[in-house]
């Protein structure tokens, strides 16, 4: 009947309004859980909403802003990523994680002076951070100068061992490098630090293959180095 479909209508404005009124009523933090939780399910546009909406209530937060900063790379508007965190990298309470997201941001609007300024002064501040050496040498890999990348890789791994990331890269390129000794020696630490990831896989692939060749040419053992080659150093 036409009354009970009105009322029905007029029931979902009304939940509607109460869901409306829910989310205004939340306090800055419960919008950044909130938000937190559309950027893990990839709903990034959500998540610039609600971050926005809990900035209006806690303008010079820093966490808000620093997510604010990664939502808007994720959503590949890095022209606004780079506006909100470039403010932040000065700030007193600045992280290694917010010099990751401003020097990702800058490689994605292929400003790589910028990037490589951005981890440089990162490491600065934060020496002992294996993120930090992972990024930086990404970015000297995508440079083709894979020499130093390794080196900032292996500079990592002294600094962080506990961090996988720098163990997966320095295991890939020193297995293009033609090193399996090397090879092995990061690609085993790598896979008993991260396991069942699509790296895991590739790195376990790595290893079958360099274990191969160094029982196809027994001759390799008697000259196993004791530091990572001279031309990675």
């Amino acid at each position: 009947m036409q009354w009970q479909k009105a009322v029905r209508i007029w029931i979902l404005i009304i939940a509607s309004a109460l869901s409306v009124t829910r989310v205004a009523a939340q306090d800055a933090a419960e919008l950044h859980n909130t938000a937190r939780t559309f950027m893990r399910s990839g709903d990034y546009a959500n998540a610039v909403l609600v971050l926005n909406q809990a900035l209006q209530q806690s303008p010079d937060d820093f966490q808000l802003r620093k997510d604010l900063a990664f939502a808007y790379y994720l959503r590949n508007d890095f022209n606004r990523a780079k506006s909100v965190v470039e403010p932040l990298l000065d700030k007193r309470d600045a992280d290694a994680q917010v010099f990751q997201i401003a020097g990702n941001i800058y490689q994605a609007k292929g400003d790589f002076s910028g990037a490589e300024k951005t981890y440089k002064k990162g490491l600065r501040k934060f020496p002992k951070s294996g993120e930090l050496h992972n990024d930086y040498g990404e970015l000297q890999s995508n440079l083709k100068n894979v020499s130093a990348a390794v080196q900032t890789w292996v500079k990592g791994i002294q600094v962080d061992p506990n961090f996988p990331g720098n163990y997966y890269h320095a295991a890939v390129s020193l297995y293009y490098g033609k090193d399996p000794t090397w090879t092995i020696l990061y690609g085993e630490t790598f896979v008993n630090l991260e396991s069942y990831t699509t790296r895991t896989a590739e790195v376990r692939n790595l290893l079958v293959d360099s274990y191969k060749k160094l029982f196809d040419d027994p001759a390799i053992f008697n000259n196993i180095p004791d530091d990572v080659p001279a031309k990675h150093r």
